[in-house]
């Protein structure tokens, strides 16, 4: 029998069958064993991937996320093509994202949705696929939320913002719904802004007015297209007294006015003001205010900026107390100007003069 003839083996011969047989099998079992360890014991993915290779592919970079939204993570990023599941571990946290890169592994998208929502896969650098969400209702790739930016180094001719300004238009910025511009100040501007710039500019034949216009983030730009007037004015609160200067013009004519209004809980029925700038002190007669409510109310006026009242501007704008108290029959309220409403006095002042000096 097989078995009885193992048992009668000489010692020499069990020691042989051990070096042949025995010993390999325990060595393949204990280097199998230690394959297991390695695997289970392997370190996190580097920071660079092997598998990283853009081979010519759009590659973005992942920029700081705001303090105030750092706890919701890069969440145009998900690990699932379920777009409503892209949060908390599905999404990538601002640590772990901030300084990565990334490509786009297709120039189409796999998914569409509505409102211009579309999902493209991506590769990280971190050697992490994930899927990339898309809005082009909100700029699209490099748009409003994405807190990415293209790597590519795009081609540029600078110019200026209107023929003669010094201001220049020296690239594209990224991060917004809408397309936007940088500036040699530093700034940034919509496409939508400098148009706008461009047309007062050219209405009025003077790029300094374009350079003027473009350095405040307050000037508002509207035309009715019923009258075919354009109004050029400061941004102001709707529910708060105001003392503002505006222009308005048509192909053929153009005028500034001074606008005063009262805000407020009660009537006053302003029918006059009073000026006190520093140790200035001013009191008009009676001005023909009109007046509206809705769950407040407001009274105003609106008055040419003949020469008296650009005095009064100007004493107002470079004041360091600047108050006009609106006088009714019984009551009155007081306006203190703040330093963005002097510096839009100097603003609507600067652009009187650069207009009407030509």
């Amino acid at each position: 029998m097989p078995a009885f003839y193992i048992y009668c083996y000489s010692k020499g011969d069990r020691m042989n069958l051990y070096r042949t047989f025995f010993l390999p099998l325990m060595l393949l079992v204990v280097a199998a064993l230690s394959i297991g360890c390695a695997v289970n014991q392997a370190p996190a993915p580097s920071s660079l991937s092997g598998d990283y290779r853009p081979a010519g592919r759009e590659q973005f970079k992942l920029v700081e996320i705001p303090s105030e939204l750092a706890k919701y993570g890069y969440n145009h990023f998900c690990t699932t093509i379920r777009l409503h599941e892209c949060f908390n571990e599905k999404t990538i946290s601002a640590n772990d994202g901030s300084g990565l890169k990334g490509y786009f592994l297709s120039s189409t998208p796999i998914k569409e949705g509505d409102g211009g929502v579309a999902v493209y896969p991506v590769m990280l650098s971190n050697g992490r696929k994930m899927y990339f969400i898309s809005d082009h209702s909100k700029g699209g790739h490099y748009g409003k939320g994405t807190y990415i930016e293209p790597l590519f180094v795009e081609k540029f001719s600078q110019y200026p913002i209107y023929e003669g300004a010094s201001t220049m238009v020296i690239g594209r910025a990224y991060g917004s719904a809408k397309e936007k511009f940088k500036l040699s100040t530093g700034e940034e501007v919509s496409a939508e802004t400098l148009n706008a710039i461009s047309m007062v500019a050219d209405r009025f034949s003077n790029p300094e007015v374009a350079d003027l216009l473009v350095g405040s983030d307050d000037i508002r730009i509207e035309t009715d297209r019923v009258e075919g007037i354009t109004y050029v004015k400061p941004f102001y609160y709707s529910n708060k007294s105001s003392y503002q200067i505006h222009l308005a013009y048509t192909d053929n004519h153009h005028f500034f006015r001074v606008k005063l209004k009262y805000y407020g809980s009660d009537w006053i029925f302003a029918n006059s003001i009073t000026v006190s700038a520093n140790d200035f002190r001013w009191r008009s007669g009676p001005l023909p205010f009109k007046r509206d409510h809705y769950a407040e109310v407001w009274e105003w006026v609106d008055v040419p900026l003949d020469a008296h009242y650009v005095s009064i501007s100007e004493r107002l704008s470079n004041s360091d107390f600047a108050v006009i108290r609106f006088h009714g029959k019984s009551y009155y309220s007081d306006l203190e100007l703040t330093d963005r409403e002097q510096e839009n006095l100097i603003l609507m002042l600067k652009l009187k003069n650069l207009i009407e000096a030509q």
